[in-house]
């Protein structure tokens, strides 16, 4: 004959108040600062643990061969977990006069930001090895590009890793990149439209 346990709290013998309670439909609800030791089977890996974005909205343009930071494009998560892997989602709207290049950068526990050298494309005979660009050389088309990453950074608990992007025209000093700007004539009819560009974090557990 199988046993049954039929409660609705649960709490340590020395604690004051009820850890673990349940209601009538068995939804359990844990203290919010539970933690869990040890090791759990049957659930799995690859669970989404947090998620953090920053929309840019303002516009933003660069002109020449020196790389900029795109202002206020620079998420930053603190996993809840450790060994945690991080899918960076980025998707940036604008124009550009020509070539332009976007690198992406790294900084962990509030440190300086590295390049991610391994997220960046081939190397080869005189081209310029980046994580996103823009390609087109007509300032009266859209341009919307993206880019999904899973990246495995090294970090101890509690540990802030942020990221961000930089801009340029690697090759040519008067090619201008203009984010969340689209310029499009029609008839002579000049027909600006501002857009958004997005950047999301999102934290998935070992």
């Amino acid at each position: 004959m199988s046993s049954r346990l039929i409660v609705n709290q649960i709490r340590h013998t020395g604690a004051s108040a009820d850890a673990i309670t349940m209601d009538a439909s068995g939804n359990v609800t844990f203290p919010a600062n539970a933690t869990c030791s040890g090791t759990a089977t049957g659930f799995g890996g690859g669970k989404v643990l947090k998620v953090v974005q920053v929309v840019k909205k303002d516009l933003q343009s660069h002109t020449g061969q020196t790389f900029v930071d795109v202002a206020g494009f620079n998420p930053s998560i603190t996993p809840s977990a450790t060994g945690s892997k991080i899918l960076l989602d980025i998707c940036i709207n604008g124009s550009s006069s020509g070539q332009g290049a976007f690198d992406l950068y790294r900084s962990i526990g509030g440190g300086s930001y590295t390049q991610l050298t391994d997220f960046i494309g081939d190397s080869g005979s005189n081209v310029y090895r980046t994580t996103l660009s823009f390609g087109g050389q007509d300032t009266t088309s859209r341009e919307n590009v993206g880019l999904k990453i899973l990246d495995s950074p090294s970090y101890s608990s509690g540990q802030a890793i942020a990221y961000k992007l930089k801009m340029g025209s690697p090759h040519y000093s008067t090619y201008v990149i203009w984010i969340n700007r689209v310029n499009y004539i029609y008839n002579g009819t000049n027909y600006d439209k501002n857009c958004i560009s997005t950047f999301t974090l999102t934290e998935i557990g070992a």
